[in-house]
């Protein structure tokens, strides 16, 4: 914590307000972007996303999809102990809510590092972001946070609601000088306090809550008893919860249609129109969640009009996923990404997803439909990363004369070696020239590698040395150490000097 206090940090904040509200949609947008990128495949109306379809995300090697449920395995129900998700310390009107533990998230965790890496550095810095935007802490101090955001009418502006739960205790002077103001109530206990158009409730030394100034009296209306004034469909599946799930998305698809523009980047406006849409169609309530421990689990609830029977709503939804994978392997026959890597791991993607929809399990239960996959851990950062290349690769080709445009080759060049570094390449040789495997590398991310073929000479090193090894899509960058560690004695290291004002990159000694 520095020496600026909550409100000169909150004024600070206040001037980019507009662009927030956009971001503020980002957690969403990744629920979007992990489930809408084969179903954004099947339209052709499709705008540019150079972000994305430039810097796909790295993980770790890309590898066979099996699902850990045999076929007669017993359907999954709701786990028996899980704690729901209460709306506690929230205003009334939440229509889209989005329940996250960052300091998971972020922890040392294999499983979940390599979860993270599927997210890119970008969106990971804009998450970070936003989260010490909304908590004012840094994710790995943020044991869990409720973000509820309050739709209204057509056109007017979402409000979002946040409470914080710290991943540990902190002083409750050190809370009260930080976000401490004029009191809502002097008697009242635990106490509102009025920051400009903030309010804040510090409701113990580790959980915090935050709303617009003109909430704050809900927020102190419901600290011991769970907000109900929401949809009947919200209130239904928010029971059906559970808290400690990694990432958990609740809302009404058609409600966040209509408000699409306001919530969501304009990068994924139209796949965010899409995706709901296309639960808008069946369910009147969805949720979302998903958890990586020792296996990769997504639990899909959805909640049906009253007109329709939940084994209607069941056979309908599972029919519709069944001709997902069919109708994108016809889609991906007509890509062609530039890039080797990209390639193969786009047409892997329709048997990852079949695979993903085989161990996928359903039933139903009142008018609440229950989809249940379950998958190896590695299964949430491939589908993901699969997903993500294949919608941006499938929008990149539907507008070739964008994409030729000189504007378009102007930002591609415009790139630095150092992001291009970053680049995933498919790692894959055996006994291949070192030189060769250079040169594949420099080409799959556009960078000129030159070889000191004399400086290599000197230190008893030969352009011919075979390399073998086998890691999947990594990052160019790591392709190159997997490369250059080999040859790492004391006083003829192998080094990879990169010159961003010449715009090229040599492979030397030292």
């Amino acid at each position: 914590i520095t020496g600026e206090n909550y409100s000169q940090r909150y004024t600070r904040r206040r001037q980019g307000a507009r662009r927030f509200w956009m971001t503020g949609g980002l957690i969403f947008a990744i629920f979007v972007i992990s489930i809408g990128g084969f179903i954004w495949t099947q339209r052709q109306d499709i705008p540019p996303l150079e972000d994305i379809a430039s810097q796909p995300p790295p993980v770790q090697p890309v590898q066979e999809l099996k699902s850990v449920a045999s076929p007669a395995q017993e359907m999954e129900g709701p786990v028996a102990d899980r704690e729901p998700i209460q709306l506690l310390m929230v205003p009334s009107g939440a229509r889209l809510i989005v329940n996250l533990r960052p300091a998971e998230l972020w922890s040392d965790d294999p499983r979940l590092m390599e979860l993270r890496q599927c997210l890119t550095e970008d969106v990971l810095a804009s998450l970070t972001d936003m989260l010490k935007t909304v908590a004012h802490r840094e994710p790995q101090q943020i044991e869990e946070v409720l973000l509820a955001w309050i739709l209204g009418a057509r056109g007017t502006e979402p409000q979002l609601a946040a409470v914080v739960h710290l991943a540990e205790e902190e002083r409750l002077s050190d809370l009260i000088d930080e976000f401490g103001g004029e009191p809502l109530d002097e008697l009242a206990q635990p106490k509102v306090y009025l920051h400009g158009e903030q309010a804040v409730l510090i409701r113990d030394r580790s959980t915090l809550a935050f709303a617009p100034r003109e909430l704050a009296e809900e927020l102190a209306d419901w600290i011991e008893v769970p907000n109900y004034n929401t949809s009947d469909g919200i209130l239904a599946l928010l029971k059906e919860t559970d808290r400690n799930q990694l990432l958990t998305v609740v809302c009404e698809p058609t409600d966040v249609g209509r408000h699409v523009e306001l919530l969501f980047p304009p990068k994924v406006h139209a796949i965010s129109q899409l995706v709901a849409s296309w639960f808008a169609e069946q369910a009147e309530t969805v949720a979302w969640s998903v958890n990586v421990s020792h296996e990769f689990r997504s639990e899909f609830l959805l909640r049906g009009a009253s007109t329709i029977t939940s084994s209607t709503l069941e056979e309908q939804i599972t029919a519709r996923i069944e001709s997902l994978p069919s109708q994108l392997t016809d889609t991906i026959e007509r890509l062609q990404p530039s890039r080797s890597g990209v390639r193969a791991l786009i047409g892997r993607f329709p048997t990852m997803l079949e695979v993903s929809r085989q161990a996928t399990q359903s039933s139903h239960d009142g008018r609440i439909v229950r989809l249940v996959t379950m998958l190896p851990p590695k299964a949430g950062p491939n589908l993901a990363l699969a997903s993500v290349l294949t919608w941006a690769e499938s929008q990149r080709q539907s507008l070739p004369d964008e994409v030729s445009s000189p504007s378009a080759i102007t930002v591609s060049e415009q790139r630095t070696i150092a992001e291009r570094l970053r680049l995933p390449v498919d790692a894959e040789f055996n006994r291949t020239p070192l030189q060769e495997a250079i040169n594949y590398v420099a080409s799959e991310i556009n960078v000129t590698i030159d070889i000191d073929g004399d400086a290599l000479k000197d230190a008893g090193y030969t352009k011919n040395m075979p390399q073998t090894f086998d890691l999947g899509m990594i990052p160019a960058r790591d392709v190159l150490w997997e490369i250059l560690k080999q040859y790492q004695e004391v006083g003829k290291q192998m080094v990879l000097i990169v010159n961003e004002a010449d715009g090229r990159a040599t492979v030397k000694t030292r």
